[in-house]
């Protein structure tokens, strides 16, 4: 039987501290059968040098340098080189894997042949395993498309908040067949700097037959200091519609997107980002303003809000600024909350800290 081929793909921006532990723990796998793709996105530290050392001394490791043009970019540069096996992500500056990974893959490649794989993470700190997290599936278990169809996709496109078939949104913690995502010409959104993972891992999983759920937490995640840090940007009211478009497009001849959850989950989901941009005082600025002006204005988010679900007082003044496109007075109504939210935060955590010292 041939060695199944595992093609890891590590994006690298700035992360001389940290990218030679990503690189070791797939270097070091009990399992040899790996390519090693590093993308080196522009950065401007010793992270490409880093890289370029590896590749003189491993047959195994390519590196391609290219212009900064973000994570998605990345992963789309490094699956383009890829030509046959399977693929796997690692992130270079917080993630490393168990050097048995690909070893225990292989073994469950070789019983089931699914479509797909996923396993759990630990959370890392300073003082070890902070926390694990993993699917709220069952275990070492082959499940078929029915499964994927009926209890998986519809999780991930925010049509229910159950559960018991939740898939963790991470690209990195899985393992995807290159001939679908060849196939079917599946990829990142280049260009997209927030929430790239889930469009991809949805698009992939509407061709799969079949997955496989391991019980084993093969990835540490380890908790670097602003290595996810972001600012809420107009970006992410563009991220947010960009998603409710493409599932609905995509998805809308196979489930029920007219449904109450559906209505309240992504107007919800606008507001948070909203009240986000507020607490970092965002909102007075003429870019916001218009951006805002744009989005709550226009003729589906109208709509989204008409049909969610007004259970108080407040949601009916927001609807009520929202038909009639009084932007400027919904803008002054959450700054009251936030401001009123920010207090109450304070307050939690000082008596937080008064009950912890009694």
């Amino acid at each position: 039987m041939n060695k199944p081929l595992f093609n890891v793909i590590i994006p690298v921006y700035n992360a001389e501290k940290y990218v030679s532990n990503a690189i070791e723990s797939v270097l070091n796998q009990t399992y040899d059968n790996i390519n090693l793709i590093l993308v080196d996105d522009g950065s401007t530290d010793n992270s490409g040098y880093i890289c370029d050392k590896y590749v003189t001394k491993n047959k195994n490791v390519r590196v391609i340098h290219t212009n900064n043009q973000g994570l998605a970019s990345a992963r789309n540069n490094g699956m383009n080189i890829v030509t046959e096996g399977y693929i796997s992500f690692l992130d270079a500056d917080d993630c490393f894997c168990d050097i048995t990974m690909f070893e225990k893959v292989k073994d469950v490649i070789d019983l089931n042949n699914p479509d797909y794989i996923d396993f759990g993470i630990n959370y890392v700190g300073s003082g070890g395993i902070l926390s694990v997290s993993q699917n709220e599936i069952e275990k070492n278990k082959f499940f078929d498309k029915k499964i994927i169809f009926d209890k998986v996709l519809p999780r991930l496109l925010n049509l229910n908040n159950g559960d018991d078939y939740f898939v963790l949104d991470y690209v990195w913690n899985k393992i995807y067949k290159y001939e679908i995502i060849k196939e079917h010409n599946i990829s990142f959104f280049n260009g997209r700097k927030v929430w790239e993972d889930r469009p991809f891992l949805i698009e992939y999983l509407n061709f799969c037959k079949s997955f496989y759920s391991m019980s084993d937490h093969f990835y540490d995640y380890v908790n670097v200091p602003n290595s996810l840090s972001q600012r809420y940007t107009n970006d992410f009211f563009d991220v947010i519609l960009e998603n409710y478009h493409m599932y609905r497009n995509n998805f809308e001849n196979i489930y029920n997107f007219e449904t109450q959850y559906v209505y309240d989950y992504w107007s919800n989901s606008l507001i948070n980002i909203l009240k986000q941009s507020l607490k970092q005082n965002r909102v007075d600025s003429k870019s916001v303003r218009l951006k805002l002006i744009e989005v709550f204005t226009t003729e589906d988010v109208v709509d989204l809000f008409e049909k969610k679900k007004c259970v108080n007082k407040n949601d009916r003044i927001v609807l009520k600024y929202i038909i009639d496109g009084d932007i400027d007075n919904l803008i002054k109504f959450y700054k009251k909350v936030t401001k009123k939210e920010s207090k109450q935060g304070i307050v939690k955590r000082i008596l937080s800290k008064v009950r912890g010292s009694l």
